[in-house]
């Protein structure tokens, strides 16, 4: 049993995110933490991660390359502290 499982009402409402490169290692985990009922995402690092969390936060990525040069946009929508909670 993963150690914080028996506490299991304090992370109803999360996901959990593993951000591995290693596909084999990230399967791996998965599959250990869904087997214990667990939601989880995976994705590896760098530009897949920004993916990841400006979509789940509602937002839009932009990258643009011209003339040797990169432009990453990122747009999330704005919250108040009430709907943030």
């Amino acid at each position: 049993m993963i150690p914080w499982a028996r506490h299991r009402d304090l992370f109803s409402c999360m996901r959990i995110l593993v951000v591995e490169d290693e596909k084999k290692t990230a399967s791996f985990i998965r599959q250990a933490l869904q087997t214990e009922g667990y939601p989880v995402d995976v994705c590896g690092l760098g530009l897949s991660i920004a993916q990841w969390i400006v979509s789940a936060h509602h937002g839009v990525i932009r990258i643009m390359s011209a003339d040797h040069r990169t432009t990453v946009t990122v747009r999330l929508p704005l919250a108040s502290g009430p709907e943030i909670s």
